[in-house]
């Protein structure tokens, strides 16, 4: 350990160990402590900042299924949260969640007022009755308080890898006339 920085005539126990103890708190890990660097918290602390930050349950935390999903939307909690009741709300937690999504307001497609569809291209998650009813609770969380879910609209699409072979044949055909002697 290097020399005390307090001056030899204020030596004395008590400035020694407040010194001690000063040294001890420079040397620990602070990263525990920074709980909004949301990629760096410890997968335990999540659920903790989930309901902190008011997305636990039905307001995304359910849907969440990769622990990347569940970062992302603590990071969008407040932004979420400030524009909660508008379109663009809906479509921050539809992104967020990774899932690809429009919404059609009754007057883009001739609907009863005040009601609305929700298209959804779903890649890479199956669409099981369970996970219907958590979208439709997620959507009824962040809609506006007048406008209805009219319908949900769901187009399955799969992404996958396909090698194509192509064969082409290019020849010519030689036709040799003999004559006969």
């Amino acid at each position: 350990m290097m020399g005390s920085l307090i001056p030899v005539v204020l030596q004395d126990q008590s400035n020694l160990a407040v010194e001690k103890c000063a040294a001890k708190a420079f040397e620990m890990d602070l990263k525990p402590l920074m709980i909004y660097a949301f990629d760096h918290v410890d997968l335990k602390f999540l659920p903790l900042l989930a309901e902190a930050f008011h997305i636990l349950g039905d307001e995304g935390w359910n849907f969440a299924e990769s622990e990347q999903e569940k970062r992302n939307l603590l990071k969008n909690a407040l932004e979420i949260h400030r524009y909660k009741g508008t379109k663009y709300a809906l479509l921050k937690v539809l992104e967020t969640l990774n899932i690809q999504g429009d919404i059609k307001e009754w007057f883009e497609y001739e609907g009863n007022p005040y009601y609305f569809k929700v298209i959804l291209n779903v890649f890479s998650r199956g669409l099981s009755e369970t996970v219907e009813q958590q979208l439709i609770k997620l959507i009824n969380t962040f809609k506006n308080a007048r406008s209805r879910l009219e319908a949900i609209e769901v187009y399955l699409t799969s992404i996958c890898k396909q090698n194509i072979f192509a064969y082409t044949k290019i020849g010519e055909i030689i036709t040799i006339n003999a004559k006969e002697e």
